[in-house]
């Protein structure tokens, strides 16, 4: 192979590279939870939030951003096929961090050894952003 060869064969390689990589972040945006989630107001880490005639979702269990946690959901109406959380906080993009809830047999819905995304700016002011079959919530919440 010549070198010209080589150079060519390095250059198609990063465009499709590229073209994969605009690809996953057109996929992982289309995935981000609306901006449009409905605001609740709450106390998702005691007595939970409310959604969808009569659901709850809480975390469990979380003690502080180092510790893992359990983001659960109950009372979910039944025709539900997907629950998926994620956390953010207000001007600040934490990245991908979408937990999916994976329904339990007792009819709760949970996702288990979940971690906050690192934030190197020292906050605790957080938004945990679920959705339930497209429908959009959130909630404000504090950590230690």
């Amino acid at each position: 192979m010549t070198k010209q060869n080589k150079w060519l064969l390095a250059a198609a390689l990063l465009l499709v590279f590229a073209g994969l990589k605009v690809a996953m972040l057109g996929w992982w945006q289309s995935r981000q939870p609306e901006n449009g989630a409905a605001a609740v107001q709450c106390d998702v880490l005691a007595a939970g939030c409310p959604f969808l005639q009569g659901a709850t979702l809480r975390l469990r269990g979380l003690t502080s951003t180092k510790s893992a946690f359990t983001i659960e959901a109950v009372g979910v109406p039944s025709g539900v096929q997907s629950l998926s959380a994620s956390f953010r906080m207000d001007g600040m993009e934490m990245g991908f961090n979408r937990f999916d809830l994976a329904k339990q047999g007792d009819g709760s819905w949970r996702a288990e050894r979940v971690y906050l995304p690192l934030c190197t700016a020292g906050r605790h002011d957080w938004v945990v952003v679920w959705q339930a079959d497209g429908a959009g919530f959130q909630a404000g919440f504090q950590t230690q």
